[in-house]
């Protein structure tokens, strides 16, 4: 038996299901939509169902990414109020792949899939030739 093997500090990971993942990813990415939106200066809400907002989106950002994959009716309604307060179709990102907005004169851009990566486990101390920059001279100095 190996007494204190590299093994045993790494972390224990929880088994999630495909679609535990997928909310995950969808509520990451919509974490991403929320900085980048505040970072603009520009308005955003959210809720468990999706996150919108009603600003023009930057490039390559949508006005919506949905959240959860059974609330589409709440979803609808938001793409709807969009509509309405925009004066034009949103972008929006569907992650996962349930409305059906053809008929709204929405068209299909592109189609993906969500990518998952277990997370490794991380030494708990930085290599000892580095240094924690903590003030402005220290990063002048740098």
């Amino acid at each position: 038996m190996i007494g204190n093997s590299s093994q045993s500090n790494i972390r224990k990971h929880t088994v999630r299901s495909d679609a535990e993942k997928a909310r995950i990813c969808a509520a990451n990415n919509a974490d991403l939509y929320q900085a980048m939106f505040r970072a603009h200066g520009l308005p955003d809400q959210r809720t468990s169902a999706f996150w919108s907002s009603d600003a023009i989106a930057p490039p390559y950002y949508s006005n919506m990414t949905t959240l959860d994959p059974d609330a589409t009716e709440e979803q609808l309604v938001e793409i709807g109020r969009l509509i309405d307060r925009l004066g034009r179709r949103p972008g929006l990102k569907d992650g996962f792949s349930r409305l059906d907005l053809v008929n709204k004169g929405f068209r299909l851009l592109f189609s993906a899939s969500w990518i998952w990566a277990e997370p490794h486990g991380i030494a708990a101390r930085a290599p000892e030739d580095w240094a924690r920059i903590r003030d402005v001279a220290a990063l002048d100095r740098w």
